[in-house]
């Protein structure tokens, strides 16, 4: 019974020693005390509270898009040339596009596989997936003329950009980096989270 008062005595002077009731230790230095005072002006939301709403104040995470430069092709003449990895240079019906003379007096550009849409001589850049949705996709030939020619229209000037959709709805450009040779940037939809 002794050692029972004595362990209580102990306990309750315990008790009053650690928890007395001081006011909280203040910073020693301005810096701290402005750095205290931000963190107590931090309004609390529902998700710091214990069995609050999990949701948080910060913006939800934007993505951004560009095109990215996925290969820089060479198509000889009457080849085809897949666009989509590995990019591969085919034979000339085996490709989703293909270099030759099919129809006018000229060489063309024949899309095989995706419908495409001529957007011209334009940045990259600038072409958006929305302004793609609103154009309207054949499939057929591209033709190049020679620059004085009164009948035929060249079609693939250099820096021309032609845009493909695929049986998914997905986006490729191709630019026409030059016709003779014909070299090729394609170009895919690219999407990255900023955080």
């Amino acid at each position: 019974m002794k050692n029972f008062i004595l362990t209580a005595a102990y306990v309750i002077l315990s008790f009053f020693l650690f928890c007395c009731n001081e006011p909280d230790p203040q910073p020693s230095s301005a810096q701290g005390a402005e750095y205290m005072a931000e963190a107590q002006s931090v309004p609390v939301t529902a998700a710091m509270q214990i069995g609050g709403d999990p949701t948080t104040d910060r913006p939800p995470l934007r993505s951004k898009f560009e095109w990215k430069l996925m290969t820089t092709a060479t198509l000889p003449y009457k080849k085809g040339l897949k666009l989509t990895a590995p990019f591969a240079v085919v034979n000339e019906d085996a490709g989703d596009i293909s270099w030759g003379r099919y129809y006018g007096c000229y060489d063309e550009l024949k899309a095989l596989t995706m419908p495409f849409a001529e957007l011209g001589v334009v940045d990259v850049k600038t072409v958006t997936t929305e302004s793609l949705k609103t154009k309207t996709y054949y499939k057929g030939w591209i033709s190049t003329a020679p620059a004085n020619s009164t009948f035929w229209e060249n079609e693939m000037p250099d820096g021309a950009v032609l845009a493909f959709k695929d049986s998914k709805g997905k986006f490729a450009l191709v630019k026409i980096k030059s016709t003779y040779p014909l070299v090729l940037e394609i170009y895919f939809e690219h999407y990255y989270t900023i955080y």
